[in-house]
């Protein structure tokens, strides 16, 4: 059993890259009773990995497949939701899910948010 994940911090250095996270907060309300948006940023310096799933795939008309990609921002903060904005300097991301894959290390699910 895997205890920590600082056994495996050769490699979280070697991926990571700063980010902006931008947490959105909706709970709040105005004077007139409407919800609210409050966001917070914090910089962070850590990975975002490319994960190729060879069970998921597309067909082409032509017979051939592709593959589906998906994005993960490896994270060793737990406190952030869906819809939590993942910027870097030259893309941005929303998350779309969570899961805590060790103790104090979580992997967020992202997609590029399009212009």
């Amino acid at each position: 059993m895997i205890e920590t994940f600082n056994d495996f911090s050769f490699m979280f250095n070697k991926l990571k890259q700063p980010l902006t996270i931008t947490k959105v907060d909706t709970n709040g309300v105005d004077e007139d009773g409407y919800p609210t948006k409050s966001e917070q940023s914090i910089d962070v310096v850590e990975p975002i990995i490319n994960s190729q799933n060879p069970n998921t795939s597309s067909t082409n008309i032509d017979g051939g497949y592709y593959s589906t990609t998906t994005l993960y921002w490896v994270s060793r903060h737990g406190e952030f939701d869906k819809e939590t904005k993942v910027k870097t300097n030259e893309n941005e991301y929303k998350v779309t899910a969570k899961a805590e894959v060790l103790p104090k290390l979580f992997y967020y699910t992202i997609k590029k948010v399009e212009d």
